[in-house]
């Protein structure tokens, strides 16, 4: 036999051990980073037998592909961040309305595994589009390409609008067929330079657990801590589950930093207990070493802002965005527009005076440590139906990425 871990550890170190090539393209999407795989390439890895029993065999390839189970990632493509450690699945979609579906992986940092958790990545899915034109799963058009989007984690749907344009020819006539386009103007907070502008809509992602918008039933609830005073949350869901809270309570400004709050080890175990209780409202039961639900604090909008945030990506890593996720985005919007709500209640310059939000197109502005970013929430007939924000992507790699065989 091969002898376990420690033989296969020497016969690396000579070159003996075999891997399966899998095609890979390396995305900058939004504020994360992570890979995107065809599944027909994952499908097509032969079986290893370091596979583990009652694990997506496909989840598991591209978990371990990233570099799961390092607090750095080193083994892999990820970065040991969770906006880092992430990758996509996509395949053609033999559904009606969608072009493409895809699978999202939040692969785990410092223990070897996926969090089935996760739900959607907002940032993410914005490369889908790109990665699905450059494939051949959409034809592009000029001057935009318009990828649907299936979410095969969430049902959410996705429209992603890429701008494309054609390769000048003899005399400088524009033909051929028509590329992505990276470059541009477009800015984006948390990130440097410009790029062109991806826009991502999203559409039936409201009440994601099948629970409602608001899975507890009310715009706000106490949870008890250790400490035994009592903490008021509101439990929303829009895009993903969330726990909102003030960021008095958490005994902050809003003004801190990522490097502050990374340190403060008693405000991480206060958040992550308050996350925790508030799950179990929620009907998610007990959600340790699970990322979801989400949780943020809010406070009053700075620079123009209707709200401020400093959003947790995972309080038990010590971890908070260095910017903000666009699915927390866009559920942060959501509740600053639902009266009652912790949210609603801290923003300002939005009609949250009413029980049902008003017909239309409502921007929200949320501030972050890294600037602000927008969302466009669309309310129809008293209710929030979808979504849209703009991001910017870059293909950083693409090649082949291995995956052990023995």
């Amino acid at each position: 036999g091969l002898g376990g871990k420690g033989e296969r550890s020497r016969r690396q170190q000579q070159g003996l051990v075999m891997a399966h090539a899998v095609p890979y393209t390396l995305f900058r999407s939004g504020t994360s980073k992570g890979p995107l795989f065809l599944r027909k390439a994952l499908e097509a890895v032969p079986k290893s037998r370091w596979f583990e029993a009652g694990v997506d065999r496909l989840e598991h390839i591209a978990a371990t592909l990233v570099g799961s189970g390092h607090p750095y990632g080193v083994d892999g493509l990820g970065g040991g961040r969770s906006s880092t450690n992430k990758s996509i699945i996509v395949s053609g979609s033999t559904v009606e309305g969608s072009d493409v579906d895809c699978l999202f992986v939040q692969s785990r940092i410092n223990t070897f595994g996926v969090d089935g958790s996760h739900g959607d990545c907002g940032n993410m899915v914005a490369s889908v589009g790109a990665f699905a034109i450059e494939k051949g799963l959409v034809m592009p058009a000029l001057p935009s390409t318009r990828v649907r989007v299936r979410s095969l984690n969430t049902g959410t749907r996705y429209e992603i609008k890429v701008q494309t344009k054609g390769l000048p020819g003899p005399g400088g006539v524009v033909g051929g067929v028509p590329r992505v386009q990276y470059s541009g103007d477009q800015m984006i907070a948390g990130v440097d330079g410009t790029g062109s502008p991806v826009v991502v809509t999203a559409k039936g992602m409201a009440g994601t657990l099948g629970r409602g918008i608001l899975p507890t039933g009310n715009a706000s609830d106490l949870v008890s801590v250790s400490s035994g005073r009592k903490v008021r949350v509101s439990c929303v869901d829009f895009s993903r589950p969330m726990v909102l809270v003030a960021c008095d309570d958490l005994g902050l400004t809003g003004s801190e930093t990522k490097l502050e709050l990374d340190a403060d080890t008693g405000l991480m175990d206060l958040a992550e207990e308050v996350r925790r209780e508030a799950a179990m409202k929620m009907g998610m039961g007990n959600v340790e070493g699970m990322t979801s639900p989400k949780i943020a604090c809010v406070s009053p909008g700075a620079g123009g802002a209707n709200i401020n945030t400093r959003y947790f990506t995972d309080p038990s890593q010590r971890d908070l965005h260095y910017a903000l996720a666009m699915t927390a985005c866009q559920c942060l919007g959501a509740a600053s527009l639902i009266d009652g709500t912790v949210a609603s209640e801290i923003a300002s310059g939005l009609p949250t005076d009413s029980l049902t939000p008003a017909d239309g197109d409502h921007e929200v502005i949320v501030s972050h440590p890294s600037g602000s970013s927008q969302v466009k929430i669309v309310a129809e007939n008293g209710e929030l139906v979808a979504a849209s924000y703009v991001r910017t992507v870059r293909k950083i790699a693409e090649g082949s990425a291995f995956y052990p065989l023995e």
